[in-house]
């Protein structure tokens, strides 16, 4: 059995194995056994390769069991690709799991292989622009980047949105620095 669970360990994480059923029940399987938690969680993070996240979000239904199943372990995954995370964001409509991936996107924007700020902001505006996000919740999002993005904002041509969400950012800006002086001043 270890044997058999050794070979298909390694068939998924060379991306031999890369049917969404199969995935998923052998990683709930895996979950399962005793001392087998970190192949669990080795073949949660390989799930999340971005072909495999296309195969989820372009061929199953959106209701399907398994699409959802697979949906419901993208918040437990710490290590999602970035073009995962943008396949997410682009094409599921659960708010909880674009937050995340916006996060991961917005948290890793200086890591070698993630995604600029100007991308991150850009993709964020399009979204406002679908009706799939707030400027206020964008704006909300960028404070964690806060100045990169409004650095990103500043270099992007003058637009209606842009403009709201510079002055959504800076509104989010000044409240954030208001709640931080208020702390500050209560605890000396």
């Amino acid at each position: 059995m270890a044997h058999l669970c050794k070979r298909s360990i390694e068939k998924i994480k060379n991306g031999k194995i890369t049917n969404l059923t199969d995935l998923i029940k052998f990683h709930d399987w895996l979950s399962l056994q005793p001392n087998q938690q970190p192949n669990a969680i080795a073949v949660r993070a390989w799930m999340f390769k971005p072909d495999i996240v296309r195969h989820a979000l372009m061929d199953f239904r959106r209701e399907a069991p398994h699409r959802r199943a697979y949906i419901n372990y993208v918040t437990t995954n710490k290590l999602l690709h970035t073009e995962s995370a943008v396949l997410f964001v682009q094409y599921e409509d659960d708010p909880v799991i674009m937050h995340y991936c916006l996060k991961e996107l917005i948290r890793r924007n200086k890591d070698p292989n993630g995604l600029s700020m100007s991308r991150i902001v850009s993709l964020l505006i399009e979204m406002i622009e679908n009706n799939r996000l707030s400027s206020r919740d964008a704006a909300d999002l960028l404070i964690m980047e806060s100045q990169a993005a409004f650095q990103a904002l500043m270099y992007m041509p003058e637009a209606d949105i842009r403009d709201i969400l510079i002055a959504h950012l800076r509104q989010s800006m000044e409240s954030s620095l208001n709640s931080n002086n208020m702390q500050a001043l209560t605890n000396p």
